[in-house]
Formats: structure tokens, C-alpha cells, sequence
């Protein structure tokens, strides 16, 4: 599961008008074409047990975006701008995750490896379910559902409204 988001991430922001590459955080600074996103899964995180028997997960994101210093802030602010947009429009509807959940960008000014470029850092959660679910494919499905209203006893008829009748 987690490769899979990793990689459908990474075709998502493959698409970011401007953006040269999109990668894991490369051992090697000299192949890197700029501007770049590297991308890195920063934390895995137990999220809320929704009763499917699957496995709750949080993930938190980081991205990088590294650029030339010789950029106008104009433009690593649009780039930033269009990063942070992708992200909150992505769905990825083959996997069994819920939409992302941006955090923050901000300049990261921490990063001794890329000395001399602008990096900002832009950070999201992204919740998962690992496993199974117990409760596709198989079981009955009902048809109807009947609602009882509180202070009704065991003689009361119910009868479900028609759906042809008009409200």
C-alpha cells in the first residue's frame, strides 16, 4: 500500500506545470535536474479504527521543492502555490486512502545538502487502510431499513413510504 501511494504521488506531481523531476531524496545532488520535488514519507502513525479489521494509518509526507537561488520569489512562490494545489486536488481512487491533508510549506533552511538552492518544504497526512476489509463481498446486503422512533412499543406498525408518492 504505502509503495503504491508513493509512486501514485509521485505521477501526481509529475503533472506540476514547471517541475523537472520528482524523486526520492537522491544519493547523488549532481544528476538532479531543477527545479525538483524529492519526496519522502517522513512518519506512520496509528489513525482511527473504523471496525473493517483493516489497519489505520496515518501517513505524514514531506516534499521538497528545490529550485535555483536565482529564482524570483514570484516564481518559487507559484511553483509552491501549484505543488500545494496538486496535492489538495489529488484522489487516488484505486487506492484506499482519504484526501490529503495539507499542513504547511514553509522555506527549509535545514537542509545541508542542498546549500545554495531554494528548498521549501511542504508537508501533508495522508490516511490509509491496510488489509481487508471484512465487510466487502460478502453478506447480505439489505434492502430496506426500518427506523424506530423512541417511546414506540412492540404493537406499533411500521410502514415504509412510498417511493412514487411526492413529499
Amino acid at each position: 500500500m504505502i509503495n503504491a501511494l508513493f509512486q501514485a504521488i509521485v505521477e501526481t506531481l509529475q503533472t506540476v506545470p514547471g517541475i523537472e523531476q520528482v524523486t526520492e531524496v537522491p544519493r547523488n545532488m549532481e544528476t538532479v535536474i531543477l527545479p525538483a520535488i524529492f519526496l519522502d514519507l517522513a512518519e506512520l502513525a496509528y489513525g482511527l479504527d473504523a471496525g473493517t479489521e483493516q489497519l489505520p494509518l496515518v501517513s505524514h509526507w514531506e516534499a521538497r521543492l528545490v529550485m535555483s537561488d536565482e529564482l524570483p520569489d514570484q516564481t518559487v512562490w507559484a511553483l509552491v502555490q501549484a505543488v500545494m494545489l496538486i496535492l489538495f486536488t489529488a484522489r487516488w481512487p484505486d487506492l484506499d486512502v482519504g484526501k490529503v491533508e495539507l499542513k504547511q510549506a514553509t522555506p527549509d533552511d535545514f537542509s545541508p545538502d542542498l546549500i545554495g538552492h531554494r528548498v521549501w518544504l511542504i508537508e501533508w497526512a495522508q490516511r490509509l487502510r491496510v488489509g481487508e476489509n471484512i465487510f466487502d463481498g460478502g453478506g447480505v446486503v439489505p434492502t430496506e431499513v426500518v427506523i424506530r422512533y423512541q417511546g414506540s412499543d412492540e404493537t406499533t406498525t411500521y410502514q415504509l413510504p412510498n417511493r412514487n408518492e411526492q413529499s
